[in-house]
């Protein structure tokens, strides 16, 4: 599987539709052995919600290698799945969080180097590294991360807001999770609907 992977990086990197389209076929088959189907969710085992219930902490993942724990009352919801790239965000229980998030073949907030962050720093995770910075915007300023496959966005609004994206995002394990819950699809909005009075 390790090897499998190696490969896969190497080959993301080319920008021929060809090769992307080898990547997305591997990733079926890497789904294959687990006995998922793309857009399958998981249903933790009543060993593991016990598990999660004494650790407060719920195992996600959120692409096809690796997870990371999401905070007691947290939820996470997928936008967009398509073949080999899914979207979503993280949501705090009183809405004052929101993490964007993109895992699988996206491109990376570095992808055009470090010149539009105000700093970037990169720390040791078992199997992997994190790498995150600070973009001043016109709007405010944005924490974004990189581990793994997987980006996380996030509008910085106070310093305890940086915090908690930091230990999510720190939280990361870049390993194979069986009995990891999955984002849930995003609730249709209410936004728009006209209602008629009888």
């Amino acid at each position: 599987m390790e090897y499998i992977v190696r490969w896969l990086v190497v080959l993301s990197k080319d920008k021929n539709i060809k090769y992307r389209l080898i990547i997305g076929s591997l990733l079926l088959v890497a789904l294959l052995p687990s006995g998922l189907s793309i857009g399958q969710a998981q249903t933790p085992s009543s060993g593991s919600k016990a598990s999660a219930k004494q650790s407060r902490e719920i195992k996600l993942r959120l692409g096809l290698v690796g997870y990371l724990l999401l905070p007691e009352g947290y939820k996470a919801y997928r936008t967009k799945a398509l073949i080999d790239a899914w979207y979503g965000y993280i949501v705090s229980p009183d809405d004052k969080i929101r993490i964007k998030w993109s895992s699988g073949m996206v491109q990376t907030p570095f992808k055009d180097g470090e010149a539009k962050f105000v700093w970037v720093k990169h720390e040791e995770i078992p199997k992997g590294v994190l790498k995150y910075g600070l973009i001043h915007r016109d709007d405010g300023e944005m924490i974004a991360a990189s581990v793994g496959w997987v980006n996380f966005y996030m509008p910085v609004k106070s310093e305890g807001d940086m915090d908690t994206f930091l230990g999510i995002a720190r939280s990361y394990k870049v390993e194979k999770c069986d009995d990891c819950e999955r984002p849930l699809p995003e609730a249709p909005s209410n936004n728009g609907v006209q209602r008629t009075r009888n």
